[in-house]
């Protein structure tokens, strides 16, 4: 859970979930809305690479390859905060908080090679079932949650 800290999607989920704000770290970066723009990825889409690249190294033992496996130009944080919104048709507050040091303001890869050699393509990681799919993640981890206070 400590390293959800820094993942935003997890974040903003928390907030529209249990009703408390986000807080959104710039939005004077140069991008489509000002906000950071993130690549995102749903683990089926990895699980599928993992298995595609499982097959080509048992029929190409002797090559390696270096390959992104993303879905290509990401989204904003501020797509992402209305996407949430939208799924859970509920508003997020957002409050507008100072850069963090360090956030470059994109950050993606380019999945051509990994479509190239393993013939890969993102199909699950459209950024409504993301959003779903982290939304019954959190249902879940707080049902955990409630189920290990009433066995104390």
């Amino acid at each position: 859970d400590r390293n959800m800290h820094f993942h935003v999607l997890p974040i903003v989920m928390k907030c529209a979930v249990h009703g408390k704000t986000f807080t959104l770290f710039g939005d004077d970066y140069e991008t489509r809305d000002g906000s950071c723009v993130r690549d995102y990825i749903h683990p089926m889409d990895l699980a599928v690479a993992f298995h595609q690249t499982i097959a080509y190294w048992e029929a190409h033992p002797d090559e390696s390859h270096v390959l992104n496996l993303s879905t290509g130009p990401g989204y904003t944080v501020k797509e992402i905060v209305a996407a949430v919104e939208s799924a859970l048709e509920r508003h997020i507050e957002v409050v507008i908080g100072p850069r963090r040091a360090g956030d470059p303001a994109a950050l993606f890869a380019d999945n051509s090679r990994a479509t190239e050699v393993l013939g890969w393509v993102p199909k699950h990681s459209s950024i409504e079932n993301i959003v779903r799919t982290q939304y019954e993640v959190e249902l879940t981890a707080h049902d955990e949650k409630k189920k290990k206070k009433k066995k104390k």
